[in-house]
């Protein structure tokens, strides 16, 4: 493996200093809004360290949920929807906003070499139906990519005018 001592695997606890990571930012989610919910997969698959950045579901209230409350603030986030982990309240009242990319989002990209293409790995999309009652599972385990980047994320980042 390369960027590692050896092969070894670790046992127990060890320190770990990171120097650099992408931020990590909660999307909050209106329960049982399954379209914001795909579109929150969406825009995090889009971002740098977004795939890794978790959904947080709000009860009917408008609170985060108490099965979440407790866990929040040990989850090394950065940001929950804009708002800095030190100012975050999971008891007051919030709106969830629809899915889009806020100051500092990066866009993640991959290029790939064109004049290497016989290296590249075929990759299987799994598409389900939209009325397929498993689509949400399949897109927190697997991800969901748009067809097109997202525009305004393009135009944030690439500042097209």
């Amino acid at each position: 493996m390369r960027f590692v001592l050896d092969d070894e695997q670790l046992s127990g606890a060890h320190t770990l200093r990171v120097s650099i990571r992408p931020p990590r930012r909660a999307r909050l989610l209106p329960t049982g809004n399954t379209a914001h919910l795909l579109a929150a997969i969406e825009l995090n698959c889009q971002l740098w360290g977004g795939a890794a950045s978790p959904v947080v579901p709000l009860d009917r209230s408008g609170r985060v949920d108490e099965l979440y409350r407790g866990k929040i603030f040990g989850a090394a986030l950065d940001r929950v929807e804009g708002i800095y982990m030190r100012e975050f309240d999971p008891e007051a009242v919030l709106r969830a906003e629809w899915p889009e990319a806020k100051f500092q989002d990066e866009l993640a990209m991959i290029f790939l070499d064109a004049n290497n293409k016989d290296s590249y790995r075929p990759v299987t999309v799994t598409v389900l139906a939209e009325d397929d009652p498993w689509r949400p599972i399949y897109a927190a385990c697997l991800g969901n990519l748009p067809k097109a980047p997202d525009e305004k994320l393009l135009r944030g980042i690439c500042q097209v005018k």
